[in-house]
Parts: structure tokens; C-alpha cells; sequence
């Protein structure tokens, strides 16, 4: 996860917010000498709620970013969604591509108040605007055959693709429902699609 702006402090106290156990569970995970020092909602997640914990013990400052999912939907399909990303993000940790690293999963609120993912934060910020666009989206297109060129076995190799809307739920109309089944039919030729950006 990559936060260097657009955040919203909140302070330490979670357990005002109804978030108690998932600090316990945060806590319990650092080592003896850590805390977490300060709290900050972080903006733009659409499908959970991302806060970046500021960590702080003898060996330092670390921030790691806690993602939970909150709304009845994302809560109901979260055992899948973020083991799988638990998965990937293991997969990715040892190669060269730049990613959080994992450092803890509760995919079904067992120690959480919410199905959580805990991991790094990644140095950088998010640019939505169109400055710098196209070098942007040259890199991401790099960063993505690197990702699509990794090494996976059968066994680690994520699910099939499901489409979880349709052409007529599509709200940006400039998607056709003619590209929608193109992006299926590219998914069934085996190649990997990413639903962090919905149409």
C-alpha cells in the first residue's frame, strides 16, 4: 500500500471508534519494545476502510497500513478476498516487484472487530492527476508484465476470473459492454486482470 498523502489523522485511541480488538490484535504482533504512535485514516479505499499505524520501538519508526473491511458486501465475501490478497502479496515477497509485504491476515474477524490485513507501507504518493500521466501509466505498464511474467504454480495460481458487474451496471458508459467481454475473453486466455479500479 503506498500512503504518503491523503490522510486523515485520528489519533491512538481505536477502541473509541469500535476498533479495540483489531488494536489488540496489531499489538500483539509487534515486537515487545513497539507501539503503535499514531493513527491516520487514510483516503480513497473503496472497498475498506485503510488506516496507516505509525509504529515506533527501540529499533525506530515504521508505519504499516491496516486494511479492514467494513461494508455488509466485502465482509461477507472478505475470507476469500483477502486470503487470496494474503497470497499474492506472500508471492510477491520473494521476487524484485515492488509491493507491501504481508504481516498479518484475520480474514474472518476471528481476533478482529472487522476481517483485517495488516501490512507495509510503501514509500510514495498517489497521483490521480493528469501532470506526469502518460510516464505513469508507462510505468505501471512495466511494473504489470513483470507482475504477469512471474513464475506461478498451478496450485498458487489465483482463481477464475468473475466479473462481478455487468454492462448495464457499468456507470462510465465510455466502457462497452463489447470491452467488458473482451476483458473476459483475455481472463479465460489465461491472462490476469485487477479489479482495484472499477469501471
Amino acid at each position: 500500500m503506498v500512503a504518503e498523502e491523503g490522510a486523515d489523522h485520528i489519533g491512538t485511541n481505536l477502541e473509541d471508534q469500535g476498533w479495540g480488538a483489531t488494536r489488540a490484535w496489531v499489538e500483539k504482533g509487534l515486537s515487545e519494545a513497539e507501539r503503535i504512535e499514531d493513527v491516520a485514516r487514510l483516503r480513497g479505499g473503496w472497498t475498506s476502510e485503510m488506516r496507516r499505524l505509525n509504529i515506533c520501538g527501540r529499533a525506530g519508526r515504521r508505519s504499516l497500513v491496516l486494511r479492514s473491511f467494513v461494508k455488509p458486501f466485502y465482509v461477507r465475501h472478505a475470507q476469500g478476498l483477502l486470503t487470496r490478497e494474503a497470497a499474492v502479496l506472500r508471492l510477491l515477497g520473494g521476487t524484485d516487484v515492488p509491493a507491501a509485504r504481508l504481516v498479518a491476515v484475520d480474514a474472518t474477524a476471528q481476533y478482529c472487530d472487522h476481517p483485517s490485513l495488516l501490512m507495509s507501507l510503501l514509500p510514495g504518493a498517489v497521483r490521480l492527476g493528469d501532470e506526469g500521466a502518460d510516464r505513469r501509466a508507462e510505468l505501471l505498464a512495466h511494473q504489470l508484465l513483470r507482475i504477469h511474467r512471474l513464475p506461478v504454480t498451478a496450485e498458487a495460481r489465483p482463481r477464475a476470473y468473475q466479473a462481478w458487474t455487468s454492462p448495464d451496471r457499468v456507470r462510465d458508459r465510455r466502457v462497452t459492454s463489447s470491452e467488458l467481454s473482451a476483458t473476459a475473453r483475455r481472463v479465460d486466455a489465461g491472462c490476469s486482470t485487477n479489479r482495484s479500479s472499477p469501471p
